[in-house]
């Protein structure tokens, strides 16, 4: 499956099936799954150059050139925000559960109001 994806997001021209899935094979699931993740940012590297000039995937693949750092970054990058984003949300959603109900918030300030009144 990943490899379909691969290959539906690879310059169609560069793609050499066999040699590419020899290639695929070899690499970690991990390492498949960021060359898939990548291809957006590396197309986006692609489009101002001639497609003469764009490696076979078979190439890209064996030189591992997913893990270039300008390509990887702006993946990497994405990802962090994303978390980022997650944990800010549950910390919202942790203190909102927390947080006094508007009974309790009552409670508490008249329990400062009788303390003040009653303290000399």
């Amino acid at each position: 499956v990943l490899f379909i994806e691969f290959k539906n997001r690879y310059p169609e021209d560069k793609f050499d099936d066999d040699t590419s899935f020899d290639a695929w094979r070899k690499l970690t699931l991990q390492d498949r799954e960021i060359a898939v993740a990548v291809m957006e940012y590396q197309n986006n590297g692609w489009a101002d150059i001639e497609v003469k000039y764009i490696p076979k995937s078979s190439n890209w693949l064996l030189k591992r050139k997913f893990d270039n750092d300008d390509i990887r970054k702006p993946y990497e990058d994405k990802i962090r925000r994303k978390k980022a984003r997650l944990e800010q949300q549950q910390y919202h959603r942790k203190a909102e559960e927390n947080a006094a109900s508007g009974e309790e918030i009552k409670e508490i300030l008249s329990k400062t109001k009788r303390q003040k009144r009653t303290s000399p």
